[in-house]
């Protein structure tokens, strides 16, 4: 079972049980695959700020696959778009409440390659008739 990505450059390992555990994934691989996304997608605004990266406008498809403590699958996987994204973590909208705190989040990059980067998810905000704010970190960044 592949945990991580199709490689997108020659920094993106996949894994593979046995080997390193998405959660050792260095932060330097981490931020290849946000930069490799934005410069795939640029056409937003850059956003500078408090937070621990910087964090730009990033609309994309991704699908999110819950897991459980031991990065297993426990529901099926949503598809949910992204509103920003930084080296440190993502934001996205979905529309009903999440139940989960984990998750394994499939970037699809526009070139067909996928990266897949382990997320933990920190807050939800409401933001009326039927639609829900989410975002979370990804579990290699320190």
């Amino acid at each position: 079972m592949v945990i991580a990505a199709s490689p997108v450059s020659s920094l993106m390992p996949s894994f593979i049980p046995g080997e390193a555990s998405p959660l050792e994934l260095p932060s330097r691989e981490v931020q290849a695959v946000v930069a490799d996304l934005l410069s795939s997608w640029q056409n937003g605004r850059a956003l500078w700020e408090r937070r621990r990266g910087h964090r730009q406008t990033l609309e994309a498809t991704v699908r999110l696959t819950p897991l459980d403590d031991a990065d297993q699958p426990v529901a099926d996987a949503m598809t949910v778009t992204t509103r920003d994204i930084s080296p440190a973590g993502f934001s996205f909208i979905h529309p009903a409440p999440l139940a989960f705190r984990k998750v394994r989040a499939e970037f699809l990059h526009p070139d067909g390659q996928t990266s897949i980067l382990p997320a933990r998810l920190t807050w939800c905000r409401y933001r009326g008739l039927g639609r829900y704010e989410s975002g979370g970190q990804f579990l290699a960044c320190p």
